[in-house]
C-alpha cells in the first residue's frame, strides 16, 4: 500500500535522551489508522493502513458519511495523508474509543451511518503527509494545517495537537490520569529521513485469534448462562491470554447464547500491560481488530 513513518517504541526512562528544543509530541489516539486519498475530483479515498485478513486493504469510505461528504480543494489532489479515525462521542472533547470505532467500520454502510447518527460522528486526526514529500515535520505540519483551514470542518477533519518540550510532562501525567495509550515523540526540524517517531505507551495492542469460549462463574464456583472469558492466541497458535475483561454484561450473555456473534477463528483487539510468564499481563477486550494477527513478543515485559 502506502508506506508510513518508521516508529520505534522507547521507555519512560528513555525520554529524556531523545528530547531537546525542537522535539514537539502528540497524544496517541485510541483508534483505527488510516490513509486518507484525495482524488483529482476532489472526492477521497478512506483507507486502512492495515491489510485485511481476508487480503487487501479495506477501502471504508461508504461507512464514513461525514468524511465522505467532504469536497477537498483540487490543490490538494494526489495528497496521501495518514490519519487516525476516533469516536469520541457526539463532543469532540471525550475520550476516544477503539470499541465505538472498529464496532462502525465493521458494519454494513447503512448501521454504520445509524451508529454515527446516534452516537457521533467518525472524527479523522491528521497527523503525517505520505505524499507530497517534505523535509521536515515541521513542513508537513504547516501542510495538513491548511489543508484543514481549506477544508473549514475541523470538528471531524483536524490535525493532532502538538505538545511542545516544556508540556510533555503535563502531557505524559494526563495520560497516566486518563488512562490513555501514550504519546509519539519526533524532532519538528530533522530531515524526515532520518526522523523516527518515539512512541511511548503505557497499554500494548494486539490482534488476537479467539479459540475458545469460557462459561462465566459466580463467587461461589457455580455456571453461569454466560461468557466469562475468550482465549486468544497470536500468529504462531500460542494461547497468550483468557480476555475476560472489557466485555458487557450484555454481551456475555448474548455470546454465551450465540457463540456464532463472536466466532471462533475471529480477530479481536486486546489492550494489555505487556507480557508476564509468556502471556499478557491484564488483557482486556478493546473492539474489533483491523488488521492481520500479532505474534505476542515474549521478551517484552
Amino acid at each position: 500500500m502506502f508506506n508510513r513513518h518508521k516508529y520505534v517504541q522507547i521507555s519512560e526512562s528513555d525520554l529524556v535522551k531523545h528530547v531537546g528544543p525542537d522535539t514537539i509530541a502528540s497524544l496517541k489516539h485510541d483508534g483505527a489508522a488510516y490513509f486518507l486519498k484525495i482524488n483529482e475530483d476532489g472526492s477521497a479515498n478512506w483507507i486502512s493502513r492495515r491489510e485485511s485478513v481476508h487480503g487487501g486493504f479495506p477501502d471504508k469510505t461508504d461507512r464514513l458519511p461525514h468524511l465522505a461528504s467532504i469536497k477537498f480543494p483540487k490543490k490538494f489532489a494526489g495528497n496521501v495523508i495518514n490519519v487516525e479515525l476516533i469516536h469520541t462521542g457526539n463532543q469532540d472533547v471525550e475520550k476516544d474509543s477503539h470499541r465505538v470505532v472498529s464496532g462502525i467500520l465493521n458494519s454494513l454502510p447503512a448501521r454504520a451511518a445509524e451508529q454515527q447518527k446516534l452516537l457521533g460522528p467518525i472524527r479523522a486526526k491528521m497527523f503525517d503527509v505520505i505524499s507530497p514529500e517534505f523535509n521536515t515535520y515541521k513542513e508537513k505540519l504547516a501542510h495538513l494545517k491548511a489543508l484543514q483551514d481549506a477544508v473549514g470542518k475541523p470538528q471531524i477533519l483536524s490535525v493532532v495537537k502538538t505538545y511542545e518540550p516544556h508540556e510533555f510532562d503535563t502531557l505524559l501525567q494526563k495520560t497516566r490520569d486518563e488512562d490513555l495509550e501514550g504519546a509519539v515523540f519526533t524532532s519538528s526540524t530533522k530531515p524526515e529521513s532520518e526522523n523516527p517517531r518515539l512512541k511511548l505507551v503505557h497499554k500494548q495492542m494486539h490482534n488476537l485469534k479467539v479459540s475458545r469460549i469460557i462459561q462465566e462463574v459466580d463467587i461461589n464456583g457455580n455456571l453461569k448462562p454466560s461468557m466469562g472469558a475468550v482465549g486468544v492466541v497470536d500468529a504462531t497458535g500460542r494461547e497468550v491470554a483468557n480476555v475476560g475483561s472489557g466485555w458487557t454484561k450484555a454481551e456475555r450473555e448474548a455470546y454465551w447464547r450465540d457463540p456464532s456473534l463472536i466466532i471462533l477463528g475471529q480477530l479481536i483487539q486486546v489492550k494489555s500491560r505487556g507480557i508476564a510468564a509468556n502471556r499478557l499481563r491484564g488483557p482486556v477486550y478493546n473492539g474489533m481488530a483491523d488488521g492481520n494477527i500479532d505474534t505476542v513478543n515474549t521478551q517484552q515485559a
